[in-house]
């Protein structure tokens, strides 16, 4: 039997694990971090591909895709930020929510803890012919009580009425909980939405069209980091070079599929 069974529920109100939804927010933000750095650097080689005289029928082409490749990537950066923003704060909600929960369990088992000890009290204290009343919804009322110990030794009935008042506060209290345990259990919930709802609007307003492209222009700024080496050795020879040598040029590999 679930614990969570005192509070009405069959399961965690607020399921999930903050922890992991973190990590993954983290690695989202981290290939974020990654993908603005290499935006950067492309678009800082895109902007010198006028000092590159390239040659070749490839070079258009590539000085082409080396101009388009920087707005691409940058989307993927927009995506990944996006997404990991909303994952953070969904971890934070569902820490809140988890917090909410774990109250309620805790005073849910106390209050039903101290109820249960109360009605014991009571089916001890009364006879067995008159246990039947505790059984109705209203047998812990006081003037259902006081109409059940009538003709008992007064002794015995001031113990039942304490024992009633104590069942009924505990019973009011365990409602609260249960309570709380909804309210926890309706953050989760909209916290879940809203986190849907800004990974999809991370997604859509990136620019980011379909998969496929997304994960071309991810392949394609994969590939570019060791073009981009050899150009930025290239630059820095011009550099060093340029008042000896006027002419310089480049010739690549065509790029590997």
């Amino acid at each position: 039997m679930s614990s969570w069974t005192v509070l009405g529920r069959d399961t965690d109100p607020a399921p999930g694990d903050p922890s992991q939804v973190r990590d993954l927010a983290a690695r989202l933000q981290g290939q974020a971090d990654l993908v603005e750095r290499a935006t950067t650097r492309l678009r800082a080689a895109a902007g010198n591909g006028g000092d590159l005289r390239m040659e070749g029928a490839y070079a258009p082409r590539f000085t082409d895709v080396l101009g388009e490749l920087p707005g691409e990537t940058a989307k993927l950066g927009v995506a990944y930020r996006g997404c990991g923003n909303a994952l953070s704060a969904y971890a934070a909600s569902l820490d809140e929510a988890k917090a909410k929960a774990g109250v309620a369990l805790r005073r849910g088992t106390d209050s039903d803890y101290q109820y249960q000890g109360a009605v014991r009290q009571i089916r001890a204290l009364l006879p067995p012919d008159r246990q039947l009343a505790l059984s109705s919804g209203l047998g812990l009322n006081e003037s259902v009580l006081d109409s059940t110990t009538t003709g008992l030794d007064e002794g015995i009935r001031a113990q039942v009425r304490a024992a009633g008042r104590r069942a009924r506060y505990a019973a009011s209290d365990r409602d609260m909980a249960r309570r709380l345990a909804d309210d926890a259990a309706k953050l989760r919930g909209q916290a879940e939405v809203t986190c849907e709802r800004a990974i999809r609007q991370a997604l859509d307003g990136s620019g980011i069209k379909n998969k496929p492209w997304y994960q071309k222009a991810w392949d394609a700024s994969v590939r570019a980091v060791p073009v981009l080496g050899r150009l930025r050795l290239a630059l820095q020879e011009r550099g060093v070079r340029g008042r000896h040598r006027r002419d310089v040029r480049l010739r690549a590999d065509r790029p590997r599929p």
